[in-house]
């Protein structure tokens, strides 16, 4: 059996909740998430990509719709090596419009995040209702993104 992670990433992908709402949103997550083997508190320096795992599809042209997945995956190795993703502007190879790399149309959500709340095997297929997000949001202070990934 694969691991399955729910991690919630702030819609802001530099932002990082103050200690005490990531606090609270974690003892949250945990109620919301009762047969979760573990929740934690992820929070990087950078900004990273959060994917999905097994569960990915594909990645499109928000404008056009076009399929881009080889140069996603090469535009994500060269912003590794180099300046990172603290700018996630890009113009699509397609249409020549400006977007952000988080604003590409993916088939199964993902994201970019300095800070995750990860719920570990939550036996809900990481699934929450639109009251546990709303409450979530709360919580932290943002709206959030639900990236469900398997591992």
């Amino acid at each position: 059996m694969s691991d399955h992670l729910m991690q919630i990433i702030p819609g802001d992908p530099g932002f990082v909740p103050p200690l005490e709402a990531q606090g609270k949103a974690a003892e949250l997550l945990n109620t919301l998430t009762p047969d979760a083997d573990e929740i934690l508190i992820d929070v990087s320096n950078e900004i990273r990509f959060v994917g999905c795992g097994s569960n990915w599809e594909s990645v499109f042209c928000p404008y056009c719709g076009t399929k881009l997945e080889a140069w996603f995956w090469a535009e994500l190795e060269t912003r590794s090596k180099s300046s990172g993703f603290n700018d996630l502007v890009v113009e699509t190879p397609c249409c020549q419009d400006k977007t952000t790399l988080d604003g590409l149309r993916f088939g199964w959500p993902v994201g970019f995040a300095r800070f995750a709340l990860v719920a570990k095997n939550t036996g809900l297929r990481g699934k929450l209702s639109g009251d546990q997000k709303r409450l979530l949001e709360a919580a932290l202070g943002c709206p959030v993104r639900v990236v469900q990934s398997r591992l």
